[in-house]
C-alpha cells in the first residue's frame, strides 16, 4: 500500500510537468540499450494486456541474438509495468536533465521510446531509474 501511494505520487509529479518538449505518444515500444559491461539491447512492446509485455532481445553479452520473452506483471514489478504502460501511451514526461557520463566508467544505459522509424531518448532520471528494472526481469528470464 505504501509503495503504491509513493508510486502514484511520483507519477502525478511526472505527469504534471510540461510535456510540450517531447514528441507526442503513443509510442510503439521502449528500447533498452546497455553499452559496456553487461552489454544488451532489447525492445519492450505492449500487448493487449497491461499485465504483460513482449520483449525482443537483439543483443546480449556482446552477441547478436533474437530471443522473444513475455514478462508478466507481479507484486515486485508492478511499478515498472505501470510506468512503462503510461510512458508508451504518452502520459509521462520522458524528457529531463539526465545525461550519461562521458568518463570511461565501463557501462552506460540508454532508454528510448520508439515510434515508427524514430526514437527519442528518455532523459527523465526518475523514469529512467524505474524503467531500468526491466533489465533485471530480462536477465532473470535468460
Amino acid at each position: 500500500m505504501r509503495r503504491s501511494i509513493k508510486f502514484i505520487a511520483i507519477l502525478f509529479l511526472l505527469a504534471c510537468k510540461d510535456v510540450s518538449t517531447q514528441p507526442p505518444g503513443p509510442y510503439d515500444s521502449m528500447l533498452f540499450h546497455r553499452e559496456g559491461a553487461g552489454d544488451k539491447v532489447f525492445n519492450a512492446y505492449p500487448t493487449t494486456s497491461t499485465d504483460t509485455f513482449q520483449v525482443v532481445i537483439s543483443r546480449y553479452e556482446f552477441r547478436d541474438t533474437s530471443v522473444h520473452l513475455t514478462l508478466i506483471k507481479d507484486n515486485t514489478n508492478a511499478s515498472a509495468f505501470d510506468a512503462l504502460t503510461q510512458t508508451l501511451s504518452g502520459q509521462i514526461k520522458i524528457t529531463g536533465d539526465s545525461k550519461q557520463s562521458t568518463l570511461p566508467t565501463g557501462t552506460w544505459i540508454y532508454l528510448y521510446v520508439v515510434k515508427g522509424a524514430g526514437q527519442t531518448q528518455i532523459t527523465n532520471i526518475t523514469l529512467v531509474n524505474l524503467l531500468s528494472t526491466f533489465e533485471n526481469m530480462v536477465k532473470a528470464k535468460m
